[in-house]
Parts: C-alpha cells; sequence; structure tokens
C-alpha cells in the first residue's frame, strides 16, 4: 500500500491515486509512505535514479520517504520502485510555461528531430508505446518524401517541356467550311447530318454550293479529321496521377493531426500536465505538410498545362517502353513506384510524448541556440568547420572552426580530468580528485588565437531552475568546480576565462563583471524568445578574442 501526502507550509494533504496514478507537482514537497507485509528491499528509484538512504525511513514494515522534493526536473508520467513494486505518477510542472515547452520542442524539431528518441522515459514507454505501437519516423519519412517528389519534378520540368512523350492520334473536329478540307469522312459526316445543310434552290450556281438529290444548298460548318501530337498517353496519365496521390496523402495527414491533435498554441497556465503535449511534434508536421501542399499544387498546375488534355491516373505504374529508355522519364517511374509502394502509417491514435528529464531537453535546447549563435557571429566562409559526435545519441558533441589565425572548439558533455589521465583534448584539468577525478560541465568554447598564442576557455552550464535556486544552490556549487577547483595544464597561474550558467528566465543578472580581470560569473536568461543575452554573451568573448575580420558583425 503507497499513501502520498502534498507538504505544504500549513499543513499535509493526501494525495489519492486517479486511475492508479498519483498526480503529483515537480516542485512540490512530499511525504511518501510504503506498507507492506514484507520488507524485501531498502532500495527506492524513481525511473533508474537510487533514492538517497538519509532520505529514507524504515520502520518494521513501512518504508518512509521523508518531506522532500522528489519529483523535481521531472514531467510527464515516472515510475516509484519500492520493494520490488512499482507505482506510477504523472508530474505536472510549473517552471515554464507550456507554450513555451512547446516551443523549445518545435524548435528542436525544426534542427534535428531525432532529438526526440532520448526524451521517452522509460515509465512511458513501457505505458504506453509497447502496449499500442508506435513509429514517429512514418509521417517525418513522408515529409521527407514529398520534399523529394516535389525537388525531382521541379528539376525534370524543363526537360518534360523540351522533349514530351506524345502519341500521334486522329484529332475530330467541327470547324469552319473550307472546301480544301473536304474528306471522304467529311462527306460521311454530311451526309449523316443533313440539318446542317441550308438548302436554297437561289443558291444554285454558288461556288459553295453542293447538290444533293438535286437539291442545291451551302454548309457552314464540317466536321474534319487531322493528325496531331497527343499528350493523352499512358506515362503522362501517371505522372499527373502520382500528384493527386501525393495531395491525397497530404490530406490525410492533415486531417489526422486535426482529429487528434487541437493545433492551436496552448493557453498558458500555472502548472502544465505532460498529456497536454502531445500535439507537440505533430504542429511541426502539420506546418510542413500544408507548406509541401501548396507547392505541390503549383507544380501539378505546371505539369497539366504542359500535358494538355490528360486525364491523370492514380494507380501503381506499370514499365513501359517509355518509362523505361527515357530518361526524364525513367527518374519519375522510380520515384512514382516508391510513391505507392512505401507504407507511410498516417492513421491511428496519436501517442503521448514523453522526456525522462526536462533538464536534458533544456540542455538541448541551448545546444542549439548556441551553435546557432556561433553561425550567426561568424562569417563561416572564412573558416574550416567541422562537426562530429561519438554519442550512441548521435547528438553533436564537437564543433570545430580553425583558420590560420584563430580556432574555436565547441564542445557538449565534454569531460575533462587530474593531470593523471594523459592526452586530454583540451588543457582543463580537475584539480581535487579526493572525491572523483573528472567534470563534465553543459557546454566548454575554447578560443586558441595563433596571433598573440593566447588560449581561453569559457565554460556554459545549463540549469532548468528558478532563479533563487540557481543563484542560492548551483551557482556556489559551480563556482567550486569550474572555477576554484579547474585549473589550466602548464599554466598554474590561470583559470577559465568565464562561467556562465543558462536558466529559464526572463533576466539573466551579472555576478562579477569586469573588462580587465577574469574570470567573469554571470547567469543568463535563454528560453524561447529570450536569446538576446546568450546572443550578447557569445558576441563580447569573440570580440575580445577573435581578430575582428573574422565577425560577422560591427564591432
Amino acid at each position: 500500500m503507497l499513501r502520498v501526502f502534498q507538504i505544504t507550509k500549513d499543513h499535509k494533504v493526501e494525495v489519492f491515486p486517479n486511475n492508479n496514478t498519483f498526480n503529483v507537482l515537480e516542485l512540490g514537497r512530499y511525504e511518501i509512505i510504503y506498507t507492506s507485509n514484507e520488507i524485501v528491499s531498502n532500495e527506492v528509484y524513481i525511473e533508474d535514479i537510487n533514492i538517497d538512504l538519509d532520505k529514507i525511513s524504515i520502520f518494521d514494515k513501512i518504508i518512509k520517504l521523508n518531506d522532500f522534493r522528489y519529483f523535481e526536473d521531472y514531467f510527464g508520467f515516472a515510475s516509484l520502485k519500492i520493494n520490488n513494486e512499482t507505482f506510477l505518477f504523472n508530474i505536472r510542472i510549473e517552471k515554464l510555461k507550456l507554450s513555451e515547452i512547446e516551443d523549445i520542442f518545435t524548435y528542436l524539431w525544426s534542427k534535428e528531430d531525432r532529438l526526440f528518441n532520448i526524451f521517452f522515459s522509460r515509465s512511458t514507454y513501457e505505458l504506453d508505446f509497447k502496449k499500442n505501437g508506435i513509429d514517429l519516423s512514418n509521417t517525418s519519412k513522408l515529409i521527407s518524401f514529398i520534399e523529394r517528389f516535389i525537388l525531382t519534378f521541379d528539376q525534370l520540368y524543363p526537360l518534360f517541356l523540351n522533349t514530351p512523350y506524345t502519341v500521334l492520334r486522329k484529332k475530330q473536329s467541327k470547324e469552319i467550311y473550307d472546301s480544301s478540307k473536304v474528306s471522304p469522312d467529311s462527306l460521311e459526316w454530311v451526309l449523316s447530318n443533313l440539318d446542317e445543310v441550308n438548302f436554297d434552290d437561289s443558291l444554285k450556281g454558288h461556288y459553295n454550293s453542293i447538290k444533293i438529290n438535286n437539291k442545291f444548298g451551302v454548309i457552314d460548318h464540317l466536321f474534319s479529321i487531322e493528325n496531331v501530337n497527343s499528350f493523352n498517353n499512358y506515362e503522362n496519365q501517371i505522372i499527373l496521377g502520382s500528384f493527386i496521390c501525393v495531395l491525397k496523402k497530404i490530406n490525410n495527414l492533415k486531417l489526422e493531426i486535426k482529429s487528434n491533435i487541437n493545433i492551436q498554441p496552448s493557453k498558458d497556465d500555472k502548472y502544465a500536465d505532460f498529456k497536454d503535449l502531445k500535439k507537440i511534434p505533430f504542429i511541426k508536421l502539420f506546418e510542413d505538410s500544408s507548406s509541401l501542399e501548396k507547392k505541390v499544387i503549383k507544380l501539378y498546375n505546371k505539369y497539366r498545362r504542359l500535358f494538355i488534355d490528360t486525364k491523370p491516373k492514380v494507380e501503381k505504374p506499370l514499365i513501359t517502353t517509355v518509362f523505361a529508355q527515357k530518361n526524364h522519364y525513367r527518374k519519375s517511374f522510380s520515384l512514382i513506384k516508391n510513391l505507392y509502394n512505401y507504407k507511410f502509417d498516417l492513421f491511428g491514435e496519436f501517442k503521448l510524448l514523453n522526456i525522462s528529464k526536462l533538464s536534458r531537453l533544456y540542455e538541448a535546447y541551448n545546444l542549439f541556440v548556441i551553435i546557432d549563435s556561433i553561425k550567426q557571429n561568424l562569417k563561416l566562409e572564412l573558416f574550416n568547420v567541422e562537426a562530429t559526435s561519438n554519442r550512441n545519441d548521435e547528438i553533436i558533441e564537437r564543433i570545430v572552426l580553425k583558420n590560420n589565425d584563430v580556432r574555436i572548439k565547441f564542445l557538449y558533455e565534454h569531460k575533462y580530468y587530474t593531470d593523471s589521465i594523459k592526452g586530454q583534448e583540451t588543457e582543463l584539468r580537475r584539480i581535487d580528485s579526493s572525491k572523483g577525478n573528472f567534470y563534465h560541465p553543459d557546454f566548454i568554447i575554447e578560443i586558441f588565437n595563433s596571433v598573440n598564442n593566447v588560449k581561453k576557455y569559457f565554460i556554459l552550464d545549463a540549469k532548468y531552475s528558478k532563479f533563487q535556486t540557481v543563484k542560492g544552490l548551483h551557482l556556489p556549487s559551480l563556482m567550486f568546480k569550474y572555477i576554484l577547483n579547474t585549473g589550466i595544464s602548464e599554466e598554474s597561474n590561470s583559470k577559465i576565462s568565464s562561467l556562465a550558467l543558462l536558466f529559464p528566465n526572463e533576466n539573466g543578472q551579472k555576478i562579477i563583471k569586469s573588462n580587465f580581470y577574469e574570470p567573469n560569473i554571470e547567469m543568463i536568461a535563454s528560453k524561447p524568445n529570450i536569446e538576446i543575452e546568450i546572443n550578447e554573451y557569445i558576441k563580447n568573448i569573440f570580440v575580445k578574442n577573435i581578430p575582428k575580420e573574422y565577425l560577422n558583425f560591427n564591432i
């Protein structure tokens, strides 16, 4: 049996489960009491993280988790494992507004959609994904395919315009009478359509009169048949039909999203429930599909005007001599065949997306914000740029920009050790190893100016916490780790040049700021639409350490 109590200043309120799930607040303080006929283990886990024993009290048949913020930094479903039993919690957050979290997800989706793979918590996977199954890649795969479809047919259009495949066909038409166009077919038509002849005896002797059964008459129109080059052949019908097929798939995707997801922006609320976030990845898909739909329609209309009087065939194509031998038709056939062969799963219930730790999401967000800022503030054409990763999740962990005068390294979650470890990538060294032998800050920027032979280090750490928590708790800890207990190899009197803490707020704070002494220490506000401080930080360190001819802004 599990009982959960929320602790406030004045009282203790029990939280009762709803559908076997306890709904709690991420920043709430809770006391948790577990009772059983037999205690076989004193270890308690939230997800895969062990809770410190100093927060646990064990009695005869009771395990008590003392008053604490056990769910801080979690969002969504998380499991509490105690005495080999598992209990499910739904954790709501209050730090970031829901719309801001949506903006973070959408921003990351635009940078690298596979980032979402690292944010699934095990509990959500067990609860929802394993049970029902989902392949988010199906929809993004469709978007990528349509983009390739548009690009391919756009590039092939000049070839179709100059060398379209046509077949010689007889065209029947009713035209103004012209004696030069009279043929056996037209005479047969006249005999079958005598009502088209204007009979009058006064027309005898008229140069265009005709005699039928001793009657004279003239005809205004005449049926004729001529040979023309027709676009209405199987291959062109299949090409036009492929556009209709793509538009149907886009429309199905949009309908499925709209029927399952409220794509309107979220209203700000004090608390956010992760169930409200199931729409986030699909907002981007809906926007992309709407944009691509317009491009497909525009391109389809170009081909319709080219292939005059051609009736589209929406069906899987069969190989023909034209598709096999004409290069531009062969390329189109291959693409259209794949269009019908691919199984895009656009239906079924849209599952909930969850993240195991908001701090990891916030780190990834700031990773790409910093990368964007570096790219925007440098003249990239003057650098050799190399981006690499050896991580399992394939997220970028190292970017090196260099030329003859300067080298810039940007490192994500890089570890640096004591002097006992040889061959380290940076000159940063942990000094005291009594409680560990390495540090790994979120971000390191190393700038080496070969003109004056100076190397400087800038450490940034992302903290998903409130202002007071960042300043009162995280700042002293990071100052000890990255300033007091970090040195620079071969430069015993040197320290890092700057320590910056990134946190989700509207405004940051300069802790120690000087144009003459280092290190500088500051707290930088960084969240969607509040990126000016991080951009100014990057600009300032570039201005002081990189020759101005390499900067992409005026000093």
